[in-house]
């Protein structure tokens, strides 16, 4: 169900902790974000603090590690899947639409009790929660996504060069996450999840352009007369990229498919 700003729910947190034992996705940004909260660099927040290859927190005993007695250890640092629960958001033609799930309340089997606090009007709730940043990291990262997707189309051979080239990006995109991060040479899996861009931690859309901007020149400087390589590499990145945004690899090898077709 589509929720509008001044739309009325149940949102405040009673701090029962039910949703910290939920998967929470993460980009490169967050990582960076919550290891500076730690003060550690982004290689050894992610070695630390993340599973499936850098795409989602680690849990442990079934919640987040980050979950401590006192609740999250990290929460000014907190990814923005934790602050936008219990709704969830998407784009639909640029315009940003929240939305529940229209069968049940998220928080209900989790912690009952939510029902007990009176109801908030969305978009004041949104403005506490402080999703700005985390809402521009993530929108510029599925425009990446979509860029480097594009760049692999254009290295593609031409004709029906172009085939077998095709059949291993299409493998590549039905691989679980963990299984194509490994079939990415080390320098490069650290450069698509945990780049060294912590001076601009501050600025989402500013490090999300450096981290393409890092991304295109390595591709370029190491893939030289190997078009079909680069088209792979980029196209591997992408599908790794979009994982924390949901974008389905399928549906991002659809664009890379199209865009050669064109």
């Amino acid at each position: 169900m589509d929720l509008a700003r001044d739309d009325r729910m149940h949102l405040d947190c009673v701090r029962g902790g039910g949703c910290c034992r939920a998967r929470v996705p993460v980009t490169p940004w967050e990582i960076a974000v919550l290891a500076r909260a730690q003060g550690i660099d982004a290689r050894a927040c992610r070695e630390r603090d993340t599973d499936d290859a850098g795409t989602c927190l680690r849990r442990a005993g079934g919640a987040c590690g980050r979950l401590g007695a006192a609740g999250c250890s990290v929460h000014a640092a907190r990814p923005l899947a934790c602050r936008l629960f219990p709704l969830g958001r998407r784009l639909d033609d640029g315009r940003v639409i929240y939305h529940q799930d229209p069968r049940a309340h998220r928080c209900a089997a989790l912690c009952p009790s939510y029902a007990t606090l009176a109801p908030r009007r969305v978009g004041d709730w949104l403005s506490e929660q402080d999703v700005a940043a985390g809402e521009r990291a993530h929108d510029a990262y599925g425009r990446l996504v979509c860029g480097l997707l594009g760049q692999a189309a254009e290295l593609l051979p031409a004709g029906t060069a172009a085939g077998p080239v095709l059949a291993v990006i299409r493998q590549r995109a039905g691989l679980p996450a963990t299984v194509r991060a490994a079939l990415l040479p080390r320098p490069w899996y650290d450069l698509a999840t945990a780049p060294p861009l912590a001076a601009l931690v501050d600025d989402p859309a500013a490090f999300v352009l450096a981290h393409a901007e890092r991304i295109l020149a390595a591709v370029a400087a190491g893939g030289a007369g190997d078009a079909a390589a680069a088209a792979v590499l980029l196209a591997t990145i992408a599908f790794h990229l979009g994982e924390p945004l949901s974008i389905a690899p399928t549906a991002a090898l659809a664009l890379v498919e199209r865009a050669a077709a064109a």
